[in-house]
């Protein structure tokens, strides 16, 4: 599958759920729920004796219109079937629910204090985003975090805001920055930027002595050795003192 077959509006989706007077939200045509298969791997979903998943997922009807969520907690579900899709070369958990069926099984979410650093582990650090959150979405990706996890990250959304611009590159050419090289805000859907993962230097430090310094020795030097620093950094200078 490609993502690019999915035309993003909420409105679409919302019309199909509703919620009841028990704080549950029950679809009233079929709906598909999207999550990375790498979410129980990650401890960010399970599947035994009941179904939970992170709040970070997509919302898909007539497969095709979608709707993401941005929900920094666990959600309960019961769903008509669970199945394994691949979505532009990754494999992704797919959840469908026939008409009625209940797509969050209680609103009323338990908050968990450490949750935020398994989804910033997940998604930042090591790179790996889903197909449904876009360039904006990413920076808003603890909006929630405050309500439905007690911990705020940052005082200022700005701070976070800031690692996002820099793990995500153009899609031409991974040492240049998205925001430097995207030219008109349709390109945020037409041409995603390529998202790095903040923990590997390679490619996020910007002189030699950073990247030698950094994990993953072997491709560390790698990078060093072909793309060297063009200039001497603050940082360098105190190094050498």
């Amino acid at each position: 599958m490609d993502s690019r077959m999915f035309t993003r509006d909420p409105g679409k989706v919302y019309s199909c759920l509703a919620r009841t007077d028990n704080n549950e939200v029950v679809c009233t045509k079929p709906v598909k729920v999207y999550i990375p298969a790498r979410y129980p791997q990650a401890e960010l979903a399970n599947f035994e004796a009941e179904t939970t998943f992170l709040g970070v997922c997509a919302f898909v009807v007539e497969d095709k219109f979608y709707a993401i969520s941005m929900v920094n907690a666990f959600m309960r579900t019961e769903p008509s079937l669970v199945n394994t899709v691949n979505i532009d070369d990754i494999d992704y958990i797919e959840m469908s629910y026939d008409a009625g069926a209940r797509v969050i099984a209680n609103t009323n979410l338990v908050k968990i204090d450490n949750l935020l650093y398994k989804i910033y582990d997940e998604m930042i650090a090591k790179g790996r985003v889903p197909w449904y959150l876009n360039y904006n979405d990413l920076g808003k990706l603890f909006a929630t975090s405050r309500y439905h996890s007690g911990p705020r990250v940052g005082a200022n959304p700005a701070v976070f805001e800031m690692i996002v611009a820099a793990i995500c590159r153009s899609p031409d050419d991974v040492k240049k920055y998205y925001r430097q090289w995207i030219t008109g805000a349709e390109q945020v859907i037409t041409q995603p930027p390529t998202v790095i993962p903040l923990r590997v230097s390679s490619y996020g430090a910007t002189n030699t002595i950073a990247k030698l310094m950094g994990p993953y020795f072997d491709e560390n030097v790698t990078s060093a050795l072909i793309s060297p620093g063009q200039r001497v950094e603050r940082v360098e200078r105190l190094l050498r003192l």
